[in-house]
């Protein structure tokens, strides 16, 4: 028998063998020198070719990377780049194409305002060390994570630092004011800054430090009308003053965020396609309902044919 692989090549079996056992162990058999030979003599069988399939979940392709990161080096497979943002693998013309043996792995040097630590935080969660059913970060951690994955477009993992920040009880109003501008997250925004509008305590120096003197002057002025017209003020009535006066500010927060929310429609949309793809790949041909080289509607959706993941 021999075997394709999938660069091609043939590989060769060894060749089997057919031998004539006696008819019972008990009587072995005599030898007789006019008699056929019965020592075992090589019979090649018809050959088979099986094609190899390159699994769809574990079958990683890519080169070897090097990042330099400050004073840090880093290498780590390209794959999980090419799944999670395209950008990011834009950004850095990162190989896509397998590593040769005893080639050199490709060196990226990344931006002097990336800190080493924050990277190495965004890579614990990318390439997870130890098997855990959730990922185990500190919350210094995953704010790192949040900043670099909304940096550099990697959608899911900052949907998963987003949720994983706000189950944090030390994640305080503060944190909520300075990385929802930050990290273009609008909810966190205004609901950072309500909770101080509403707060009984004085504004502090980190306070105004963290979230600068303008905004603090608008929450002042917000806190004053709370107090003097207190039976007056509801959570609604906060949010107007707010909207008021960070108007501008918040459509700026909400138009980077739609930003992020658009490119996680369009991984949904393109996951939905490939899976579609690869169903109807496998139907005989009489079922298929792709059109080779074609765009098809499949449910509602836009369908790329060939399409194999993001």
């Amino acid at each position: 028998m021999s075997i394709l692989n999938p660069a091609g090549i043939l590989l060769a079996s060894p060749a089997r063998t057919e031998v004539n056992l006696p008819s019972s162990p008990s009587d072995p058999p005599v030898a007789d020198e006019d008699a056929p030979s019965t020592e075992a003599t090589p019979s090649l069988s018809p050959r088979l070719e099986v094609r190899l399939n390159f699994d769809s979940e574990f079958y990683f392709r890519g080169a070897l990377v090097v990042f330099q990161v400050e004073d840090h080096l880093f290498r780590v497979p390209t794959y999980i780049f090419a799944a999670e943002s395209s950008h990011f693998v834009t950004l850095f013309n990162l190989p896509m194409q397998d590593s040769h043996e005893g080639a050199a792995p490709f060196t990226v040097a990344l931006p002097t305002d990336v800190r080493w630590e924050d990277f190495r935080s965004l890579l614990k969660a990318l390439y997870p060390i130890s098997v855990e059913t959730t990922l185990v970060l500190s919350e210094t951690e995953w704010i790192s994570v949040l900043k670099l994955s909304t940096q550099w477009y990697f959608t899911h993992l900052r949907q998963i630092a987003i949720a994983q920040l706000e189950s944090q009880p030390s994640f305080t109003p503060l944190n909520k004011i300075v990385l929802g501008r930050e990290c273009f997250i609008s909810s966190w925004f205004l609901s950072g800054l309500t909770s101080i509008a509403k707060r009984q305590e004085p504004i502090t120096d980190d306070d105004i430090f963290y979230i600068g003197s303008s905004t603090t002057i608008q929450l002042f002025r917000l806190r004053e009308l709370i107090k003097t017209k207190s039976s007056q003020y509801h959570e609604s009535t906060i949010l107007e003053g707010l909207y008021s006066a960070f108007a501008d500010e918040i459509l700026s927060i909400k138009a980077k965020e739609a930003r992020h929310s658009e490119m996680i429609s369009i991984k949904e949309e393109i996951s939905y396609d490939s899976a579609e793809a690869s169903r109807l790949s496998s139907e005989p041909s009489s079922k298929k309902k792709m059109k080779k080289g074609g765009l098809q509607k499949l449910g509602g959706r836009t369908s790329f044919p060939g399409v194999m993941g993001w």
